[in-house]
């Protein structure tokens, strides 16, 4: 297994040094993401708040 990890990334660099834009595809996929997560959770705050929630509920539940 672990033999098939490092032939996985040994082919994978090689791929980068063949064409370097799937190094820059693979980046812009993981920032897409996280930017896609802030977003969603960026609604979520917004609506909660809108629903009457306070600041102090979503870092504190425990204490309603």
């Amino acid at each position: 297994m672990i033999k098939n990890i490092f032939k996985s990334t040994v082919n994978y660099i090689e791929s980068v040094f063949d064409n370097p834009w799937v190094l820059a595809d693979d980046l812009m996929l993981i920032i897409r993401f996280g930017l896609g997560c802030i977003v969603i959770y960026a609604f979520f705050r917004i609506f909660y708040a809108l629903m009457g929630g306070s600041v102090v509920d979503i870092i504190n539940p425990n204490e309603w």
